[in-house]
């Protein structure tokens, strides 16, 4: 393997308890195909990591698809997925309170495109400002936007919905 095809690779946080990785892992393409994509391949949900190497971020993510898992670029982190994401999980657990509760409205809040799935299906699509504010929206157009960005945007987005159904006095 030629230096130039080399991929740094990050975890910075794990949830795997079985086969916790290394805090900064140097790996090679292959090896990116091999021991992190099979330790993913036993995970039900993500494996987060930062790459450290932005000119070879190219490379490492398509070695990552060429293993059949997707990828996505979150706020702070990218992640290693399967087959699922944020969107099927949502559908599926609305489908099961609709199935037992009747009609349900849904309300998504995301602040990146990587949220961009879960806020096309769901009734009423939040966009939180973030540094990422434009590329979500360009994705989720009819997605309503917070003035606020992060958690006091979130907070911001709830206490208008709130307020919206259940006006409080004095304000």
């Amino acid at each position: 393997m030629r230096q130039d095809q080399r991929a740094v690779l990050a975890h910075p946080v794990t949830h795997n308890v079985r086969h916790p990785p290394a805090t900064h892992l140097d790996m090679v393409l292959e090896d990116i195909a091999l021991p992190a994509v099979s330790i993913d391949r036993e995970r039900e949900f993500d494996e987060p990591f930062v790459i450290l190497d932005v000119e070879r971020a190219r490379d490492l993510l398509a070695a990552i698809t060429r293993e059949g898992k997707r990828w996505t670029r979150g706020g702070r982190f990218h992640h290693i997925t399967g087959a699922s994401d944020k969107a099927t999980a949502f559908s599926r657990l609305v489908a099961l309170y609709r199935r037992d509760l009747g009609p349900t409205r849904t309300i998504g809040l995301g602040d990146a495109p990587n949220d961009a799935g879960l806020l096309r299906v769901v009734d009423v699509p939040i966009a939180v400002a973030s540094s990422r504010l434009a590329q979500l929206h360009a994705l989720v157009p009819s997605a309503q936007v917070t003035k606020l960005p992060g958690p006091a945007g979130w907070n911001e987005a709830v206490l208008s919905l709130l307020d919206a159904h259940h006006p409080r006095s004095g304000r």
